[in-house]
């Protein structure tokens, strides 16, 4: 496979760098939100957590296909699964829980959103060095 020549890795390694710093913004922000308001809603903690996932998928997904400019679908599922390890291994370490349901959410929130950002990415015009 070419994929190697064209510098996949250091697309996939630096859109999953992109997708974890934007899900500590992310995050950062909705902390803020929910602490200002006063109202902490454990019910809906779940869905705010998979929307920050998908957001900042999608944003990974999308730098690094633009950024390798080929294979946007692979270079998006790649990233995706990459940040998915990094989100899984951190909440394996915080706490003793194991694998849950929500595991499969939130892989199917980062990797999916991630696919597309990388497909958007790569047919979008323009160029992007690093």
């Amino acid at each position: 496979m070419d994929l190697f020549k064209k510098g996949f890795i250091k697309s996939v390694l630096f859109g999953a760098l992109i997708s974890a710093a934007a899900i500590t913004a992310l995050m950062l922000i909705a902390s803020v939100i929910l602490f200002k308001s006063g109202i902490f809603p454990k019910d809906y903690l779940l869905y705010i957590i998979l929307c920050v996932l998908a957001v900042s998928g999608f944003f990974g997904g999308f730098i690094s296909g633009r950024f390798n400019k080929s294979a946007g679908l692979l270079t998006g599922a790649v990233t995706g699964g990459v940040v998915f390890l990094v989100v899984l291994i951190a909440g394996l370490i915080n706490s003793p829980s194991t694998i849950t349901l929500a595991t499969l959410y939130k892989l199917t929130a980062i990797v999916f959103p991630s696919m597309l950002g990388g497909v958007v990415g790569v047919n979008k015009a323009g160029k992007i060095k690093i």
